[in-house]
């Protein structure tokens, strides 16, 4: 060979040698040699500038570790690896790999503006979207954060420049932004009235309905020092607005109508105002105020009293054997169930009516119109009911409905009236404006209806529409927010995510490339504990191999797996006899930690079926040991089952291969311990100890001082990758713990302040994750430790890959995906 052909073949060689990895191991020799330095500074210094090289400098760690001999040596290249690792996961949870929004979902918080000419609707996705009335069109997105998701969280301000919102988490229960621009205005953090009244620098407060731990409350109203605005369930509390103050009807009994009075400087905290003897204690819903809010009127006996309000004395009395009353410009109009409307001015009647005749009445009053009739259908009602509409000043009849109800828009001078066919009438000014069509069930039942300005916006039980009073035979469904993600986990070709009914599957780059229906209220469960990865009789789970390359699941009396490319199914266990109609048992399915075998329980619960997964041929077939099973899993070795009985909730243990084909029955001992802890171990929670029995070796246990006093110890959350170290929650104290079962040793390792166990979970190299009220808990080392926080994370959901390489986190409607950089 020659010269030059030897000196092209050098630089081919050496080109393919990385650039700077020549330079990266004379850097890293050079600082592991002043590991071993006396001087602390030198060694200080030297892990300093290793950990600063990053993961390039993992392998060369790992590799002169595995000859290291010098154990302190050894101990500053293992800090190092665990700030590396560490540090690797923190900068990746701060930058996703990809992240997805998979589902769709009504919004489930809306609101009018004051001039119905917008719509704020929120959803899980924890954004409010500002719509054009009416022709739904996207105007604005704000992101808030997080909010909770009921009707009464949205609303807007008296003006309608400013949309509130309840906030989820933080000391203020309630935020705003600006509708132009999404900015948010000063926050509203002055608590007065024990926390229902929140104020802020301008001026702004919001009212709120019961706030307590867990639950934010409801807005009621909001408003400002140049008025108020409602929400459907303020309106419907009877909130209303006096000059500086808030007044909400709170209780009414025993004939008192009692209104809670909060002041809006915060001068006093609360007043209370008692009417007495103002109703019948039958009846407490027959009152009405005015539109100023000035005189109260209310029914009892049958006699109508009116009284200055809010100072409670009586101005005249007036009627017999009035059965409701209501409020016109001019004065008032009752309803006697005898069919007679009457007009009433300064306690003198005006005018009276011949009207139908109801056992009890709904009387509505609509600027010109005025509706008489029954209240909204209760479910299984046959009862025939018309509805007449009338003039307001003069009970002129303008239309009659036959088997019909009244609904109680709130807001705006509008009267909705259903049919029991699902067909809805709605008259505006003085006439009848429009017809919807009859529809599915669910959106002829409504929870409330708002009128503001031009239109209306009717929340149909889960399916909220807009009707436009220009165009009334028109429905037009709010457009959808991202949905909430039920739980995610990761199984056969990567991350499940789960909503209602549906479940997706996304591959490493983010693409969905599954969608199985599923009726299953959660992934994993049973009753072995909360780290158990089994099934339960009363659901229909996916089980995984622990690499998650093979995922089954039972669904309309079949065993469907996802082994490969292909899926196929199994026929479920004939029992004899079978189950009992009704039972809504659906049988079990275990998944071998190998992927290798598949355990099936039948709808009976008697009958255990093993299977291999690759050949798809039956190799057992027995009878359940000691009757009805409630859990069924395969333990850490895949050869042998650890079984509940139902009758007394033992762990049981059975080595699968051991069994008589034949049947033949086997009666394994019940294990110490109703906890099922990383497939490795049996818990078993004392006042004072834990007990852990090792699955594979009986024999072998161990056993954890926890203190005296507290007989409800708490639970085990999860397991290290080789099953020595756990972590557990304890449910009395608050606190989270880990057990070093080499050692022997237990760690309080923080104060959690949770009154459930946190979302937790472990990555590659045993560094553990738990979520916490103040944020995200980094544990890393044997025993595990608190290595790093990171303040202010919070998440729902958080779950590493079968190999420890990704981690996906929950986030309301958005998912995740994460690994080490």
């Amino acid at each position: 060979m020659n010269c030059g052909r030897l000196f092209f073949l050098a630089a081919a060689l050496l080109s393919s040698v990385p650039a700077g990895a020549d330079d990266l191991a004379d850097r890293l020799n050079r600082e592991f040699a002043h590991l071993a330095s006396e001087s602390a500074s030198d060694r200080d210094a030297a892990m300093e500038a290793i950990q600063r090289e990053g993961m390039a400098a993992e392998e060369p760690i790992r590799t002169r570790l595995s000859g290291e001999k010098d154990p302190e040596v050894r101990g500053r290249m293992k800090a190092c690896l665990d700030a590396i690792l560490v540090k690797s996961w923190v900068d990746g949870i701060r930058n996703p790999l990809w992240a997805r929004e998979p589902f769709e979902d009504n919004p489930v918080s809306f609101a009018l503006s004051p001039d119905g000419k917008l719509v704020a609707t929120g959803g899980p996705d924890a954004r409010i979207r500002i719509l054009e009335a009416p022709t739904l069109k996207e105007l604005a997105t704000i992101e808030t954060g997080t909010l909770i998701g009921n009707p009464s969280s949205v609303v807007f301000s008296p003006e309608g420049d400013v949309v509130f919102g309840i906030a989820q988490s933080g000391g203020c229960p309630v935020r705003g932004w600006t509708v132009k621009t999404g900015k948010e205005v000063p926050p509203l953090t002055i608590g007065i009235s024990g926390g229902s009244l929140w104020k802020n620098s301008e001026g702004a407060f919001a009212f709120v309905e019961h706030p307590e731990a867990g639950w934010r409350g409801d807005i009621l109203a909001v408003g400002s020092a140049e008025g108020i605005s409602t929400t459907t369930r303020g309106s419907a509390c009877g909130v209303r607005r006096l000059p500086g103050w808030i007044v909400r009807q709170v209780a009414s009994s025993g004939g008192k109508l009692v209104f809670c009075l909060v002041h809006l400087s915060g001068r006093l905290a609360d007043a209370e105002l008692r009417v007495e003897d103002a109703i019948d204690p039958e009846f407490p819903d027959r009152v009405s105020l005015d539109s100023s809010a000035a005189k109260l009127a209310s029914i009892r006996r049958g006699h109508c009293s009116v009284v200055n309000f809010p100072a409670g004395d009586v101005t005249f009395e007036f009627g017999e054997f009035l059965d409701c009353v209501t409020a016109i410009p001019d004065g008032w109009v009752t309803y006697e169930n005898a069919g007679v409307l009457r007009w009433w001015k300064d306690g003198k009647e005006t005018r009276s009516v011949k009207a139908l005749t109801l056992d009890r009445g709904t009387l509505r009053v609509a600027g010109p119109l005025l509706a008489i009739g029954p209240g909204p259908f209760v479910h299984g009602d046959r009862t025939a009911r018309s509805v007449e509409i009338r003039r307001s000043d003069t009970g002129e009849l303008v239309e009659s409905l036959a088997d019909a109800c009244i609904e109680m828009p709130t807001g705006g001078d509008s009267i909705v009236c259903r049919y029991r066919d699902g067909r809805v009438a709605i008259f505006a000014g003085d006439r009848r404006v429009g017809e919807l069509p009859k529809v599915a069930r669910g959106s002829n039942e409504w929870n409330s209806i708002e009128h503001r300005g031009q239109s209306l916006l009717f929340d149909g039980s889960g399916d909220p529409y807009l009707v436009d009073l220009a165009h009334a035979s028109e429905r037009r469904p709010l457009p959808p927010h991202r949905g909430l993600v039920f739980g995610i986990e990761w199984k056969n070709g990567g991350l499940a995510a789960r909503a209602f009914k549906t479940l997706v599957l996304f591959d490493d780059e983010g693409r969905a490339t599954r969608t199985l229906p599923t009726d299953e209220n959660d992934f994993t469960g049973g009753r072995f504990g909360l780290a158990a990865d089994v099934g339960a009789p009363e659901k229909t789970l996916v089980a995984a191999s622990t690499d998650g390359t093979v995922c089954a699941w039972i669904e309309g009396g079949k065993v469907r797996i996802v082994a490969g490319a292909k899926p196929f199914e199994l026929p479920c266990p004939v029992e004899d006899p079978p189950a009992e109609p009704g039972s809504g048992a659906c049988g079990l399915a275990a998944v071998s930690p190998d992927g290798a075998r598949i355990a099936i329980l039948g709808p009976a619960l008697r009958q255990i079926e093993v299977w291999d997964v690759a050949e798809r041929h039956r190799l057992f077939r027995v009878e359940a040991p000691q009757g009805h099973l409630e859990a069924l899993a395969f333990a850490t070795d895949s050869k042998h089952l650890i079984f509940r009985t139902e009758a007394e909730g033992a762990l049981r243990l059975c080595e699968y291969s051991a069994w008589d084909a034949a049947g033949a029955k086997t009666n394994p001992a019940p294990l110490p311990g109703q906890e099922f802890a990383g497939r490795r171990w049996v818990a078993l929670f004392g006042p004072d100890h834990l007990l852990l029995t090792d699955l594979l070796d009986p024999k072998r246990t161990r056993s954890f001082d926890l203190g005296a006093g507290n007989p409800y110890w708490g639970s085990i959350i999860a397991a290290s990758q080789d099953g020595e170290q756990l972590l557990a929650w304890e449910s009395q104290g608050e606190a989270l713990w880990s057990f070093d079962i080499g050692s022997g040793e237990s760690t309080r390792l923080a104060d959690l302040g949770t009154t459930a166990p946190p979302p937790t979970t472990v990555l590659s190299d045993d560094v553990a994750l738990v979520l916490s009220p103040e944020g995200l808990l980094i544990l890393r080392g044997r025993p595990w430790g608190v290595v790093e926080r990171i303040p202010g994370f919070s998440a729902d959901a958080i779950t590493a890959s079968p190999d420890g390489r990704r981690l996906a986190i929950l986030r309301g409607s958005k998912i995740s995906v994460h690994a080490r950089r």
